[in-house]
């Protein structure tokens, strides 16, 4: 009886296999860390479960041993226990810290991790051995993590139980790089606002005052049932980026509901929670006047060269101005040290010139992948482009205002 007793009170011991991707699963869902505050307070939910599915190869249903890992953002992933139809699972569902799970299994280097619940102390224990060496009787490394939930219900993942679906939008992964290039300017753009307006679909972004709007053209034609818009931040759209190979090699779906955009992959699936409601903007430049057509290649180089020359600016303007029909000119100032001017071929349309921040020049004229490019401008000083190629039609206005004014702030916010 006593050996009963015994025999019972051993812990139960998962096995998973390094095999199973499990580091590397990890360390994707950390990115969903962005700061020292996440990596203090964010979650990561362990849940194990057993399922029914059909296996790929007999076509017979089996009850599979699943562990689902899974973030407060609710991005999750699963795998298996290192024998996934007979081994032990943990018996109740845990939650710990995100950062220090990922961590501390990123140092475990061996074949297998074993993990355990000491229900006294409420820590999740995780061992393995640290050396090459075979025939060990201990694990050589153990590792307490306290547990900040234990014991709660299976998670509802998508959370989209009582949320109405509405619409379904499949992107390509080059659709989604020439977004994240197009849009996510000097990489600090908040993120990327999803439209179909009248019936057809557009990626918007503004990046304090510089407006982007793209059309993809491989889904120029495709017409939408009714118009609709939802806007994620560029980590979300990173992070799916990210994620790998997905079911179909050419295309990433995006299910759309009340309050949640849903996205599965292979490895990985998503459920974002639409939290702003934005409303999508028109770049009019029906009041704008031609300022200039120039090869963008001439405009990079001038303005790269200029950008170098004025690298001890906190910030630097740009100043276009006409010198003839085919040469305008480019100045930058540091005031009271230099002014530095560059000369580049370019068809000049008006006696008028335009200031504008020379590093948001630089990069609309980089990679544009077209021979010409016109600029417009407006009596208020906002600068007007427009432009396809092969890819994308590509609309843009620069709003002096807005733009300066958050420049002019960041630099005291710094100082």
């Amino acid at each position: 009886m006593s050996e009963e007793l015994v025999e019972q009170e051993q812990p139960v011991i998962m096995n998973v296999s390094i095999f199973s991707n499990l580091p590397q699963k990890l360390n994707y869902l950390a990115q969903a860390i962005k700061n020292q505050k996440d990596a203090e307070s964010k979650n990561i939910y362990i849940e194990c479960f057993e399922e029914t599915r059909k296996n790929d190869k007999t076509k017979e249903d089996e009850l599979i041993k699943i562990i689902r890992l899974s973030t407060d953002l609710f991005l999750w992933t699963e795998l298996h226990p290192y024998d996934k139809l007979e081994g032990d699972i943990l018996p109740y569902n845990v939650a710990v810290n995100l950062f220090d799970f990922y961590n501390i299994v990123d140092n475990c280097k061996d074949d297998m991790i074993s993990f355990r619940i000491d229900e006294e102390n409420r820590n999740l224990v995780v061992s393995c051995h640290y050396n090459d060496t075979e025939n060990h009787e201990f694990d050589e490394l153990e590792v307490d993590i306290k547990i900040n939930e234990m014991g709660f219900p299976k998670r509802e993942l998508p959370p989209i139980e009582l949320e109405t679906f509405h619409h379904s939008i499949e992107l390509s992964h080059v659709a989604i790089y020439n977004i994240i290039n197009e849009l996510n300017t000097e990489h600090k753009t908040d993120g990327v606002h999803v439209v179909v307006k009248d019936r057809k679909l557009f990626f918007q972004s503004d990046y304090n005052g510089l407006q982007t709007n793209i059309i993809i053209k491989e889904y120029a034609e495709q017409i939408f049932l009714k118009d609709f818009n939802f806007y994620m931040p560029f980590y979300a759209f990173n992070l799916i980026a990210g994620s790998g190979h997905v079911s179909d090699p050419y295309k990433i779906k995006f299910d759309i509901y009340d309050e949640h955009v849903v996205i599965y992959t292979d490895e990985y699936n998503f459920a974002y929670q639409i939290e702003d409601v934005i409303e999508p903007f028109t770049i009019d430049d029906s009041k704008s006047k031609d300022l200039l057509v120039v090869e963008p290649d001439n405009m990079v180089a001038c303005i790269q060269l200029l950008n170098r020359i004025n690298k001890p600016a906190k910030v630097s303007y740009a100043t276009i101005e006409k010198i003839n029909e085919q040469i305008g000119e480019v100045s930058v100032e540091y005031e009271g040290r230099y002014l530095a001017t560059a000369r580049v071929d370019m068809l000049m349309l008006s006696d008028d010139k335009v200031v504008m921040d020379s590093d948001i020049l630089e990069s609309i004229f980089t990679k544009t992948k077209v021979d010409g490019v016109r600029i417009k401008y407006d009596d208020n000083g906002d600068v007007y482009i427009k432009y396809e190629n092969q890819l994308i039609e590509k609309q843009i206005k620069y709003n002096k205002i807005r733009f300066e004014e958050y420049r002019t702030n960041l630099v005291k916010k710094e100082s």
